[in-house]
């Protein structure tokens, strides 16, 4: 015949394309999967506003407590997460009572009505939000 066959290389062809395609897509959303769960769990958090209970106002386990905001946005995309209002007794912010709030725009407390039943914390632009005071006391 007219000389030999070359041999065929292994890895070359149609299927070898198509499975470093399907490799690569899977690679891609292992990517991308992984950064949108390491951006839901990572946060950067601001405290915005702090207040002190004034001293006429007293409650069962005689700490000062304190109510604050902050703004949380995610690490990797800093993407507007739902602000949280703080209630507890440590003015560092970081162990106490937590309640998510959603805004849409930049949230501001006005005023914080400190009550022998809870706290009541008003805002410039949303509904005013209500803390029983068994939600932060005693170190909760």
């Amino acid at each position: 015949m007219n000389g030999s066959v070359p041999e065929k290389q292994p890895g070359i062809g149609p299927s070898s394309r198509r499975r470093f395609i399907a490799f690569a897509v899977c690679v891609a959303l292992a990517v991308a999967g992984a950064l949108v769960f390491a951006d839901t769990l990572m946060r950067d958090t601001e405290q915005l506003q702090r207040f002190e209970q004034p001293a006429d106002v007293r409650y069962a386990d005689g700490s000062t407590h304190y109510i604050g905001l902050i703004e949380v946005r995610s690490a990797l995309f800093h993407r507007q997460l739902p602000y949280e209002i703080y209630a507890g007794r440590y003015p560092h912010m970081e162990y106490g009572h937590f309640v998510d709030v959603p805004s849409d725009h930049r949230l501001v407390i006005s005023v914080v009505d400190w009550q022998p039943e809870g706290v009541r914390v008003h805002f410039d632009s949303a509904p005013a939000l209500f803390i029983s005071a068994e939600k932060f006391t005693f170190g909760r």
